[in-house]
């Protein structure tokens, strides 16, 4: 008959095993989103606030956020620091965080897409409006049927 310290050892060994391979499948979400933005060419950034933080006084202190954007030269799901006190934010990739990070940002990733997406129209209809604008002011040195379109 096992002792209770036995009993405990393979209770955490069986429950660490869940654990790891529930967390191996958040990332491979997290991976197919970041693979799916690259793949249609997201190159705009979003973020959302995940949790916000106050001091003793109920003052805002600072926001944990779940983004997108560039980082280490790609486009990458982040989870940032923002500081109200005026101080750096703190970036990392989603996949460099503490399993208890990527937890809690995790739940805000159908947040962020909302985002991502009224980012591409943002600056979609500024692009456009800056091309049109400028069609008009560069009329006189554009080729005829090259700009504009």
């Amino acid at each position: 008959m096992p002792t209770p310290i036995e009993e405990a050892v393979e209770k955490l060994r069986a429950s660490t095993i869940q654990l790891n391979k529930a967390s191996d499948e958040l990332a491979t979400i997290v991976r197919d989103v970041e693979n799916f933005l690259e793949s249609c060419g997201v190159g705009v950034s979003a973020e959302v606030v995940v949790q916000s933080y106050e001091d003793e006084h109920g003052q805002p202190k600072r926001d944990t956020v779940l983004g997108y954007g560039k980082y280490g030269g790609r486009f990458r799901v982040l989870v940032s620091e923002h500081y109200y006190n005026g101080a750096d934010s703190d970036v990392s990739a989603w996949s460099d965080c503490s399993r208890d990070e990527k937890l809690l940002a995790a739940k805000k990733l159908p947040l962020l897409f909302a985002e991502l997406v009224k980012s591409v129209e943002t600056k979609t209809a500024e692009t456009r409006e800056l091309a049109a604008e400028l069609t008009q002011e560069l009329k006189p040195i554009l080729k005829p049927g090259k700009a504009g379109k």
